[in-house]
């Protein structure tokens, strides 16, 4: 009887000294090493991760950069359509949590049915840092004071994939969740926000990032606790420093939300969701679909809210 030993995805990871977001995205690409599905759980042979690295060895740069473009190649045309969305425009949609596409060119994200392209704020969680990113240009800023539309946030399943739009499967409503859309979709949000003194304007902020979604959730318990007293108003949210999270795949760091004060709505940020209506799960065509109830907080899926 063959022994064969499995690894699950970070243990894979950890052996091919890759992160497991990689594998996962390698999975979906089609260029990664062979795996194994045990029902809804994914695991590599041993044997097989080391012989897909074997089969990785080069004699010079140019043979490699020839291989993994004969694979990106492959990998276009294998892919689902859902991961191969182009613009109208002809611009590829990123990852906006990645400053840069796989060629290092910096795109614009499309947020929305209308084919308009909105500013980007994020947060770099290895790097504790904040950045402000108008059109082909991305600028490093101070952690920011700004106006947060949290009447209007929306959560969700998310997969970010270099190079490709995001994939994205919003809940019907703050309180119920969509069906996980597939093994590697995470948890996030996405949130306008407004600073003429950060990125001049109004900004989508959005993620799947365990820690910002967590300084989210904070934030968002303390905006339930506190609206109520100011009816039509937005909170005024100031990141006041981070703290250093420390895990298996190294330090991050967590953002310090406080609410300052409150606000009414400038009438340069529209009373509008940041979702492509769509991208909201509608359920399925039975009348009597119904959508499941939210994960509890705290879950390995990093539900939110």
């Amino acid at each position: 009887m063959v022994d064969i030993t499995f690894l699950d995805t970070p243990e894979a990871a950890e052996e091919l000294r890759l992160s497991p977001r990689t594998l996962e995205r390698r999975r979906l690409t089609g260029d990664g090493p062979p795996f194994r599905k045990f029902g809804r759980r994914v695991v590599y042979a041993r044997q097989d991760l080391h012989e897909w690295a074997a089969a990785q060895r080069f004699s010079s740069t140019s043979e490699a950069q020839a291989a993994q473009a004969k694979s990106a190649i492959k990998t276009t045309k294998s892919q689902p359509n859902r991961f191969r969305r182009t613009h109208r425009r002809g611009h590829v949609d990123q990852h906006p949590c990645s400053p840069t596409t796989t060629r290092g060119q910096k795109m614009a994200l499309n947020i929305g049915g209308n084919g308009n392209f909105r500013d980007i704020v994020k947060f770099n969680a290895k790097q504790g840092k904040w950045f402000h990113r108008h059109g082909d240009v991305e600028t490093e800023i101070e952690p920011p004071t700004m106006l947060v539309d949290l009447a209007n946030i929306v959560t969700g399943w998310l997969l970010f994939l270099e190079g490709s739009p995001p994939n994205r499967r919003w809940d019907p409503s703050i309180n119920v969740a969509a069906p996980q859309a597939s093994d590697s979709h995470k948890r996030g949000f996405a949130v306008l926000c407004f600073s003429k003194n950060y990125f001049g304007g109004v900004a989508e902020l959005s993620s799947c990032s365990m820690h910002l979604c967590n300084a989210f959730k904070d934030l968002y318990a303390e905006f339930e606790n506190q609206h109520g007293a100011h009816s039509g108003q937005l909170p005024v949210v100031s990141c006041t420093g981070t703290t250093a999270m420390n895990g298996k795949f190294g330090t991050n760091h967590k953002p310090t939300f406080q609410i300052i004060k409150w606000v009414d709505r400038p009438a340069d940020l529209p009373d509008e969701t940041p979702a492509d209506p769509s991208e909201i799960w509608k359920g399925g065509s039975s009348a009597s679909s119904e959508p499941p109830p939210a994960p509890p907080p705290g879950s390995d899926t990093d539900d939110l809210f």
